[in-house]
């Protein structure tokens, strides 16, 4: 969990330096989550960079991948991400 201390400080440093940057176009206006429908799961730690983004007014696009067979997944992602904003399924061929 150290590692991904690590990378949501340098996340939020991130977002904070392009959101004071005074070109528009180089803030960050949307974020997508990728979850993996093979795992049928989400992490705390995706449950975590919800809320941080959240709290810094970014709308959230869950998206899941590898979608074969939802079986309920999309609902369940909703259900522990509320904060997103959709929950969308994608499958490259």
């Amino acid at each position: 969990m150290a590692d991904f201390s690590q990378t949501l400080d340098a996340l939020k440093s991130l977002i904070n330096e392009r959101s004071r940057n005074t070109d528009s176009n180089q803030h960050i206006h949307v974020a997508w989550i990728c979850i993996t429908e093979d795992s049928r799961r989400v992490e705390r730690a995706e449950e975590e960079l919800v809320k941080m983004l959240v709290d810094r007014n970014i709308p959230i696009i869950a998206v899941i991948t590898k979608a074969r067979s939802d079986q309920g997944f999309r609902a369940e992602v909703l259900k522990i991400l509320p904060l997103v904003s959709n929950a969308v399924r994608v499958r490259a061929i």
